[in-house]
């Protein structure tokens, strides 16, 4: 499985039913092929990133961390228009301080 994550100078956005990456080179990826979004929380805040949104495809994992410029437009914005949110798993994760799994979306 290739596991991919944004970095500062990454960027993810939606564009019709397209999911657009720019890593070093742009993917674009139906977003059908999303076959999971989870967040996924640590134990190890505050001073490092300890909530990441991971979107499991068939053969990847593309993964945001929290404080990624794009995080929250994606998450809040974008994400919902295209996918029903779990709203409820989503509102617990934001309070989470310990090694766990919120599955917001599954197909």
């Amino acid at each position: 499985m290739v596991k991919l994550t944004l970095s500062t100078k990454n960027k993810i956005s939606i564009n019709g039913d397209l999911l657009i990456c720019n890593f070093d080179n742009i993917l674009e990826i139906p977003i059908l092929k999303i076959l999971k979004i989870s967040i996924i929380t640590t134990e190890n805040g505050p001073f490092v990133d300890d909530v990441f949104l991971v979107l499991f495809l068939e053969h990847q994992t593309i993964t945001i961390p929290s404080e990624h410029r794009c995080f929250q437009s994606f998450l809040f914005d974008q994400l919902p228009q295209k996918v029903d949110i779990n709203y409820e798993q989503l509102t617990k994760s934001m309070s989470s301080c310990i090694n766990a799994e919120f599955v917001l979306f599954s197909r």
